[in-house]
């Protein structure tokens, strides 16, 4: 698996409420799908991705420069 895939990954994880060690305790339904998208940072050197319940319709990525 190549970094982007592993965010991808981590963010349904996380969406799912196993978190990252795989710990089933309130989380949803293993064949829940949600929708993940991977998120621009800019060239930076770091992965990031998002998963929601529902497709979003507008994200805003915010800089504190």
């Amino acid at each position: 698996m190549c970094s982007s895939d592993l965010t991808r990954h981590e963010a349904q994880l996380k969406w799912r409420g196993d978190g990252i060690g795989g710990a089933r305790e309130l989380g949803r339904a293993a064949d829940d799908v949600p929708w993940t998208v991977e998120l621009d940072l800019g060239g930076a050197r770091a992965a990031a991705a998002i998963a929601l319940s529902d497709r979003a319709t507008e994200l805003r990525r915010w800089s504190f420069d």
